[in-house]
């Protein structure tokens, strides 16, 4: 009769069928990130892409692509969903009570628009492709709407502490929130991404400031 002691340690021994799983799913992952910035890449060079395009830029078989991405508008949601990811961690680094206590809350919206208005024109064809789809894909409108309320979340919650320690002004803060974000998504208009758009930025950051301080 064996030891418990074996028997247990045997039990107790890692399944090689879940491990591979495991190594199979990080794998995954991996390679679906590899396409998404892959996608995003392309996209932002050419302004349209192709399962093979991005496929031959990845170093993978389009059937590869395909086992990730069921059509080519579920990629283009993904890669959507990942610029908005850089969108919504943008507000949150730079619209926040730290950089509002200093160097200011002028100073730190000044340089949110900058920002902001710098990866729109970055990943201008991206969004062009994406919101030319919104209406017609529910993965780009869930994305959207998704970025949208995260964001309005981490404004509302900045607005309210504001408030508390006297850095925002009084005022409804939802309110306050929405309108900040209006002024941010206007951002992504073409007239401000154009060269020579500084003026403008300039008055939108400048109505934003009006906005929480006034």
């Amino acid at each position: 009769m064996r030891e418990w002691s074996t028997v247990r340690a045997e039990n107790e021994r890692p399944d090689p069928v879940a491990r591979t799983a495991t190594t199979r799913t990080a794998r995954s992952r991996r390679t679906r990130r590899l396409l998404v910035d892959g996608l995003r890449a392309h996209i932002r060079a050419t302004g349209s892409f192709t399962a093979n395009e991005i496929s031959a830029r990845v170093g993978c078989s389009p059937a590869t692509f395909y086992s990730h991405f069921a059509t080519k508008d579920d990629a283009l949601a993904a890669a959507f969903e990942s610029v908005l990811g850089d969108v919504v961690d943008l507000c949150r680094s730079m619209l926040d009570l730290d950089r509002f206590e200093s160097p200011g809350v002028e100073a730190a919206v000044v340089a949110f628009v900058d920002a902001q208005a710098d990866l729109f024109r970055r990943e201008s064809p991206l969004f062009q492709l994406a919101l030319s789809r919104l209406s017609s894909h529910r993965g780009i409108r869930s994305a959207y709407r998704s970025a949208e309320a995260e964001t309005l979340a981490h404004l509302e919650a900045v607005v309210v502490e504001g408030q508390r320690l006297g850095l925002v002004t009084d005022g409804e803060p939802r309110v306050i929130a929405e309108t900040v974000l209006v002024l941010g998504e206007g951002l992504n208009n073409p007239r401000i991404l154009r060269p020579g758009a500084g003026p403008i930025r300039a008055e939108v950051a400048a109505a934003m400031v009006a906005v929480l301080t006034r």
